[in-house]
């Protein structure tokens, strides 16, 4: 039983081209599905075609367009940026020649009075750590004596760390490295 010649091989060239033209035209197609006008209470998407690209595809304009209130807010919004950034601008230029020497504020009061804040702040942090620590020892002690310990292994509580600082942490800080650097 013969059933004739093969037949010939399709032109790979044609095909390649036949397939390029179909991906072509299937991302249009999903293109234009894809680009739906939009409207809802913050304002419009329109889509407009605005010519082809150099391949034959079409090219488009998006345009967006906002309501009046939210509008007012964008307009406001960047107004408000605006005032800022030549607000920063404004100071910048006119207070380049008061930092250009450094400030001697050892006999200032203001500089007194910082100081004696620090401290304050320094000898509070200290108190603190005593108290926390003081409660700390409370707790492992009680999670390691009798009926204690049941409650403890049960929610599984733990003994807890003492906070401590190194040497590195409780150095003074060297702000005139900060302002060289």
């Amino acid at each position: 039983m013969s059933f004739g010649d093969a037949p010939t091989a399709p032109d790979p060239t044609t095909t390649s081209n036949a397939q390029q033209q179909y991906n072509i035209n299937a991302g249009t197609a999903q293109q234009n599905l894809n680009m739906v006008d939009q409207t809802n209470p913050l304002g419009s998407l329109s889509y407009t075609q605005t010519g082809t690209n150099a391949d034959g595809t079409p090219k488009y304009n998006a345009n967006t367009s906002y309501s009046q209130p939210v509008q007012s807010i964008l307009d406001n919004y960047l107004k408000t940026q605006n005032t800022t950034g030549n607000t920063a601008s404004n100071l910048a230029a006119n207070s380049a020649g008061m930092y250009s020497q450094p400030a001697n504020i050892t006999g200032d009061q203001t500089f007194k009075q910082l100081q004696g804040r620090i401290t304050s702040l320094e000898e509070s942090i200290a108190d603190r750590r005593e108290l926390y620590n003081d409660q700390v020892n409370l707790n492992n002690i009680r999670v390691k004596v009798f009926p204690d310990v049941l409650i403890a292994q049960q929610f599984g509580f733990r003994p807890a760390q003492l906070l401590e600082f190194s040497q590195e942490e409780k150095r003074d800080v060297d702000t005139g490295a900060l302002f060289r650097a």
